[in-house]
């Protein structure tokens, strides 16, 4: 029980601004059975997002509301996925060798390419989440950061490292497919239960599908994965999601 509850609190410390003040082992294995946390992490912030979505939509209106939970979500997260996003889309689209490219990810100043990501990333996650709310979808909210965290599981699936020394290096080729396997299981009887069986598949193969397509082109470019490109499959992951229900 108390490995359990490390793992769990490390997940939260790793992925979130939300202050644990603990000494935590954080070795590989705790990372490993860690991951299945990670959605049910994403869960939490869902549903902080939803009680505020909630506790607001009687005083203000939906667009003001959806601004403020994105800014929430920056917050609470750090801005860690959609920095992840912005630097892989900076040193993507530089069109350079494997190796200049992780220079440019590894570059704290966010280049031409990276604001533009990050832009289309908020203005579609915003006209998303504010279409949804209208056609009372609102469980959304808390759903699609859990599919994002899925699709980052999914992806980790491969041993293919950009780098040798990395952060993402934690989670990348160090999952345990049977953890996988349970807490998607997990998340798609979640998703099923608010949204239908339908909708569920259709969608789940569609993040399915963009996950590894994502994955063919970090290959192409990097020859492997980093935490950058761990980031942007989970924006990629809950963009395709929240299209996907809006379209169905």
């Amino acid at each position: 029980m108390k490995s359990i509850l490390n793992d769990f609190l490390l997940m939260i410390q790793f992925f979130t601004r939300i202050p644990i003040n603990k000494n935590l082992k954080c070795e590989k294995e705790n990372f490993k059975r860690g991951a299945f946390f990670l959605p049910v992490v994403a869960f939490i912030i869902g549903g902080m997002e939803f009680l505020i979505y909630l506790g607001l939509k009687n005083f203000l209106p939906p667009n003001v509301i959806i601004v403020l939970l994105l800014l929430f979500t920056a917050m609470i997260t750090g801005g860690l996925h959609m920095d992840g996003l912005a630097d892989t889309c900076d040193g993507f689209f530089s069109l350079r060798d494997k190796e200049r490219i992780i220079e440019i990810m590894k570059d704290s100043r966010m280049g031409a390419f990276g604001t533009i990501a990050m832009i289309i990333n908020l203005l579609l996650k915003y006209q998303l989440l504010y279409s949804l709310v209208l056609k009372d979808c609102s469980i959304a909210i808390i759903l699609a950061p859990v599919i994002g965290r899925i699709s980052i599981l999914f992806l980790c699936l491969s041993k293919r490292t950009a780098k040798k020394n990395g952060s993402g290096n934690i989670f990348i080729g160090n999952m345990s497919k049977p953890i996988i396997f349970l807490i998607t299981i997990i998340a798609l009887a979640m998703n099923t239960y608010f949204l239908g069986l339908k909708i569920t598949i259709i969608s789940f193969i569609a993040v399915l599908i963009i996950t590894y397509l994502f994955y063919l082109l970090c290959l192409n470019k990097i020859n492997g994965l980093t935490g950058d490109t761990l980031g942007a499959c989970n924006e990629l992951g809950e963009i395709t999601f929240l299209l996907i229900l809006l379209m169905m």
